[in-house]
């Protein structure tokens, strides 16, 4: 899994839209949904090595392995054992994703 990562990392980010995220951009950041109202819920890292973690800003633990698929020009979906997430933009150091065909918006997650 992480030669799929690294391969698709050198191969994605050579010249990338500012409007695009590139997977360096998303691996090893702490991520947390965010609405309207605030960042909501706890926080999520995916890990350059393919695990994922989860913190509720005080304890954290791993909740399973992760890859990273590329669709087309600025759209991923993250595979899990079992779902899938899709990230369909960035913007303003946030991504959009789409899941269960909900759009969302995570930003870094502030502890």
């Amino acid at each position: 899994m992480f030669m799929l990562y690294t391969i698709l990392l050198a191969a994605a980010c050579k010249s990338v839209p500012v409007e695009c995220l590139c997977p360096e951009d998303f691996v090893d950041v702490w991520w947390q949904i965010e609405l309207s109202s605030g960042p909501v819920g706890n926080c999520y890292l995916f890990t350059a090595d393919g695990h994922m973690v989860e913190t509720d800003g005080i304890e954290s633990w791993p909740i399973g392995q992760w890859e990273l698929e590329y669709i087309r020009e600025c759209n991923y979906s993250i595979l899990t054992e079992d779902d899938q997430i899709d990230i369909i933009g960035y913007n303003e150091g946030c991504i959009k994703i789409e899941h269960d065909s909900k759009e969302y918006t995570a930003c870094e997650c502030i502890f």
